[in-house]
């Protein structure tokens, strides 16, 4: 990791400052300097994780562990642009390594050609965050049990075709939101900031959870696409393996399997259609690329939030079908996790959303010069655009154009 021994306001560089002007001039140093702080094991270099590294290491995190001891094969290249035909037969994590760091030497990067499982306990208690792309339903529980002991921060996403899903569990979780009164269009009137904190659920009791409700009340709260997932899920531990394209005998077996899996968890077979589990079949172990880099960035700015503790995140799961450019976040869990709790709204002496960004766009001036404002120019050329961020509550519905 490159590092510059001049060094400015809380120990960011001018250097760090000029490279990462703009995010800085958007949250500020204090969420800058968590994410220079952060420690994340990237668990699994598939499609979407290679999405999540690449926008980690630009956003300049202290440390990412990428850890993955599976060989690289022909199919990986389409989705994952660390690799090369010429990286055929050596380990995901080690042929990635170069190309990786290259983005930003800052980061320290380090490739573990291990299996997670064979490293122990205390090796994990370096990280904050983890970040997989598993898909086997064991390693999945294993997973979560050892983040929920180890006080660590999960994310689980995976990719089949159009099709994703993301689930996350962060223990309990406390976060500062803020909470904006209008007064006409463009102006603010009051600006509170409120803690508040939520509580999620393992991945046992997510994937367990009943719900309630007729098909077109479950509609307002859930994604058929989750469900689908338990489908797929319920198959693949019992046979061993994902649906085969065009496999009819597969295809038949994930069919006949829906009703028993929708009904443990409360929900009609209707409310799943068989053209849904057909897509889901067809392309159950197959990325494609641009939905990783969807599920991928959505993933990266979830963990982001995270670091710097504002805005609510995705409680507790984020169903993707790129086809219909639909996106719902849901919570799946027992009813009493899913209330938010309000702790202490505080208002803020700076009412206005243009004075609240100005504080850090001056931190950054006062580590710059004009003529060395980094990647944004001069101070007085920068335009302060708003953070690119999904803050998601249970019911919304982000459309991916």
């Amino acid at each position: 990791m490159v590092t510059d021994g001049t060094q400015g306001i809380g120990g960011i560089s001018r250097e760090e400052a000029a490279l990462y002007d703009r995010q800085i001039r958007l949250w500020g140093l204090e969420a800058q300097q968590r994410i220079r702080n952060a420690k994340i094991l990237i668990a699994r270099l598939n499609g979407v994780n290679t999405e999540v590294v690449k926008n980690l290491v630009l956003a300049g995190v202290g440390s990412v562990v990428v850890a993955d001891h599976e060989i690289v094969r022909e199919q990986d290249l389409g989705a994952q642009f660390f690799l090369t035909a010429d990286d055929v037969g050596k380990t995901r994590s080690e042929a990635a390594l170069e190309r990786v760091q290259e983005l930003n030497p800052r980061v320290d990067v380090i490739a573990l050609p291990t299996a997670l499982a064979d490293m122990p306990d205390t090796y994990y208690d370096q990280f904050q965050f983890v970040c997989a792309a598993e898909s086997d339903m064991d390693k999945m529980r294993w997973l979560d049990s050892l983040c929920s002991r180890r006080n660590l921060k999960l994310w689980i996403a995976r990719t089949s075709g159009f099709l994703g899903l993301m689930f996350c569990n962060l223990g309990n979780y406390s976060y500062v939101d803020l909470v904006l009164t209008f007064i006409p269009i463009r102006e603010i009137k009051d600006q509170k900031s409120v803690r508040k904190s939520i509580r999620y659920v393992s991945l046992d009791d997510t994937f367990r959870s009943k719900f309630e409700g007729s098909p077109r009340q479950l509609k307002r709260k859930a994604s058929p696409v989750f469900f689908a997932y338990l489908v797929l899920f319920a198959f693949e531990q019992n046979t061993g393996h994902s649906p085969r394209t065009e496999s009819p005998e597969d295809l038949n077996r994930l069919l006949s399997m829906k009703a028993e899996v929708l009904s443990n968890v409360g929900v009609a077979p209707v409310f799943v259609p068989d053209e849904l589990l057909s897509r889901l079949a067809s392309a159950a172990s197959h990325e494609l690329s641009c939905v990783c880099a969807v599920l991928g960035g959505i993933v990266s700015q979830e963990i982001i939030k995270v670091i710097s503790g504002v805005d609510k995140p995705v409680h507790n799961i984020l169903a993707l079908d790129a086809l219909e450019s639909e996106g719902v976040a849901m919570f799946s869990g027992p009813a009493d996790a899913e209330k938010v709790i309000e702790e202490n709204p505080v208002v803020l002496e700076e009412s206005s959303t243009d004075k609240r960004r100005s504080h850090a766009a001056m931190d950054v001036e006062v580590l710059l010069d004009d003529e060395d404002a980094g990647v944004g120019g001069s101070s007085a050329d920068l335009t302060v655009q708003k953070p690119n961020v999904l803050s998601l509550d249970d019911d919304d519905v982000v459309i991916l154009d």
